[in-house]
């Protein structure tokens, strides 16, 4: 009885027993038939699901001369667990998410996996980061293959800049009686700066989507 070794990715149940046999001769000198063959990962199935080198031993059993043979195996389990990641600028005062840093992430059997799939798979450490203070940080991104229980980390560079948003504008002179002010009545008199410093053109338009909140 001769064995090869096997080598399939994690999560791979595809492979038979005879995967692993170079070849096998009966007593009496004929090659051996497709059966009387067992392996000892029966027993452990869950190594197929497990990264790296299980010995496993194999048997053949000759029926006509009641002759048993045993043979040692690797079966080599590889996992292709990834995480792609790339570093980013937030504005000073804005901490970012773990989201915009996160370009994916490929399973240990393979599988590519995106952020919004399993967002709770996906953790950061970020207690380096002074989200107020400019300056370049590191942070480390952990992708937790939930279903091989297998780990992989990545480190990112975050450069906080320093956050020029600015909200400028002119008093207003209220008569009591008239309708009230609204932020419709302040616009002409407001100037709005974005975080990079750019003047906004359309004030009105950047209060409707919301990149500057009025009260």
């Amino acid at each position: 009885l001769v064995g090869k070794d096997i080598h399939v990715t994690v999560g791979d149940h595809s492979k038979t027993v005879k995967d692993g046999v170079e070849s096998a001769t009966n007593a009496d000198g004929t090659e051996a038939l497709d059966t009387g063959f067992s392996w000892t990962i029966d027993d452990h199935p869950e190594w197929w699901d497990q990264a790296g080198e299980h010995v496993v031993t194999i048997t053949y059993y000759d029926s006509s001369s009641l002759q048993t043979i045993t043979t040692d195996i690797t079966i080599y389990v590889e996992s292709k667990i990834d995480l792609n990641v790339h570093d980013d600028t937030v504005y000073a005062g804005h901490p970012g998410n773990i989201s915009e840093f996160v370009d994916g992430a490929t399973k240990s059997n393979g599988d590519h996996v995106d952020y919004e799939d399993a967002p709770g798979d996906f953790t950061w450490y970020t207690n380096d980061v002074k989200w107020d203070v400019p300056g370049s940080y590191t942070a480390t991104i952990t992708y937790h293959d939930s279903e091989f229980d297998e780990y992989t980390t990545k480190t990112v560079t975050i450069t906080v800049v320093e956050n020029k948003a600015r909200v400028e504008g002119k008093d207003t002179i209220y008569n009591m009686g008239n309708p009230y002010l609204t932020i419709n009545d302040l616009l002409p008199n407001l100037t709005l700066t974005e975080a990079d410093g750019t003047t906004v053109e359309n004030s009105a338009e950047a209060l409707v989507d919301n990149r500057h909140d009025h009260h």
